[in-house]
């Protein structure tokens, strides 16, 4: 029930941004962009103390590959999610009436977004993957749980 509150709210939102033009979606960005840095900050400060603090497995090449984890299923999976991650950026190209520039400014703007996308992505994923330790197996699951006969 919830949701459809919040999608509603969201694409009314999206209508009266959109509604009042070009100048007022370029204002609301920026502010959203400002509000998503300042959440990005908190959260590295925190991922940064807490692996200073001895919390997670520090830093290390682990959240890139770890043999015991991996799986190709699973990273065809990730992938299906990294994409929506960066999804937009080639929104840029549809604002292209309104540049007053050249016409490579463009894609010198995709390039950059995607670049910057990427940078603040790597540590978010490091940070999160790093942050927190394996679960331990659960009593009776699992290779250690015993041969499997009847007790």
């Amino acid at each position: 029930m919830w949701v459809w509150v919040w999608v509603a709210a969201f694409v009314v939102l999206n209508t009266v941004v959109n509604y009042f033009g070009i100048e007022t979606t370029a204002r609301i960005n920026k502010l959203m962009l400002v509000a998503e840095l300042v959440v990005l900050a908190i959260f590295l400060v925190i991922g940064i103390v807490a692996l200073a603090h001895g919390a997670g497995r520090g830093f290390g090449l682990s959240p890139l590959y770890d043999s015991s984890t991996f799986s190709l299923g699973l990273v065809f999976g990730a992938v299906s999610i990294a994409v929506l991650s960066f999804l937009g950026f080639d929104g840029i190209s549809t604002l292209a009436e309104e540049n007053r520039e050249s016409a490579r400014t463009i894609g010198r703007a995709m390039i950059a977004a995607l670049a910057v996308a990427g940078l603040l992505f790597d540590p978010r994923v490091r940070l999160a993957r790093g942050r927190y330790r394996r679960p331990r197996r659960v009593a009776g699951q699992g290779a250690s749980a015993g041969s499997g006969g009847a007790g």
